[in-house]
């Protein structure tokens, strides 16, 4: 029974290859087309049979798996277990975030489980998503997650920290209950996809109107932005004046805004990081006031406060901004 069941399932499928692949075909070539397919007809014991593939019109060939990513292009992270999960899809949403090993990051998928979850621990290389070292705070993770994933991003991407919410541990997160959950609920994915880039913090201080001015003199965290400039971004990129954007390094951002930078330069960013001799507080806080730039926005990229919580968050009737 089984036998004649899976003869007729091979049939079908045949027949179906057939009607599609001939609709091009001349009249003349029939003939000739149909006696190809009948000759391997015996062998298929249910399964397409090899040689038939090249009928196959290209909408129907079987997709090949994803392979596995290559790790030669980045030989300073050294060889690090591939992510376990399914690569994102064309429609997904995606959390990245950093993580110590002794925090519970279950909150993610209980109150978020629309987003796909990327977590990085950054202090236990046996887990499965981590990053080399624990170095710059979130911006390792995150530069590790755009670098591992650069050809299989998700369509949007939601850079957060691991923190649930609360005061004062999510003081940064830009609602009346300092809830990421809330937030992330709220964000208008459309509005990212048509910006590409926006900073889940409307409230713009810290951060605005200039955090750095890098003329002559300034503060040593303003010497130090000048002098990694150039290793950060090349030499294509003029120093600006001054650099402004609300604090603290939770963002969302469009695959095809990633990809406005090509690899390479995703790359750099990543060898500087974690070659850098800055300490972890001073290169942490040069990545969290340059992922506007990255991302392609102004120098000083600081909206109205209003427009920001009515377009990301759609709150246009009131401002939620804690106080």
């Amino acid at each position: 029974m089984r036998a004649v069941l899976r003869s007729l399932i091979a049939t079908t499928f045949l027949v179906t290859i057939v009607c599609v692949s001939l609709i091009g075909l001349h009249h003349d070539d029939w003939h000739d087309h149909v006696e190809t397919l009948k000759k391997q007809m015996p062998a298929t014991n249910g399964m397409i049979p090899p040689a038939l593939t090249k009928y196959i019109p290209p909408a129907f060939q079987p997709k090949p798996e994803p392979q596995p990513l290559e790790y030669g292009s980045l030989p300073w992270l050294g060889k690090v277990e591939l992510d376990p999960m399914p690569y994102p899809t064309e429609s997904e949403k995606a959390i990245v975030m950093a993580k110590l090993s002794n925090e519970d990051t279950d909150w993610v998928q209980q109150e978020l489980p629309d987003w796909k979850a990327f977590i990085y621990t950054v202090d236990d290389q046996s887990a499965p998503l981590h990053t080399a070292k624990n170095k710059g705070r979130e911006a390792l993770a995150y530069l590790t997650f755009i670098n591992e994933y650069y050809a299989k991003l998700p369509r949007t991407i939601a850079f957060v920290h691991s923190h649930q919410g609360g005061y004062p541990q999510a003081w940064h997160a830009d609602n009346q209950d300092f809830s990421n959950v809330e937030s992330l609920q709220a964000l208008r994915i459309p509005y990212v996809q048509g910006e590409g880039y926006v900073n889940l913090r409307c409230n713009t201080m810290p951060g605005c109107p200039a955090q750095f001015k890098l003329g002559d003199g300034g503060s040593i965290t303003e010497e130090v932005m000048k002098q990694a400039w150039t290793e950060i971004f090349g030499d294509t990129e003029p120093m600006p004046h001054a650099i402004g954007a609300a604090c603290c390094s939770q963002f969302a951002v469009s695959k095809d805004q990633i990809r406005e930078r090509s690899e390479d330069d995703y790359k750099r960013m990543l060898k500087w990081l974690l070659k850098t001799k800055l300490d972890d507080h001073q290169a942490g806080r040069i990545m969290e006031y340059i992922w506007h730039i990255i991302f392609k926005r102004p120098t000083v990229f600081c909206p109205p406060v209003e427009d920001c919580y009515c377009n990301v968050y759609g709150a246009c009737d009131w401002n939620p901004q804690p106080q």
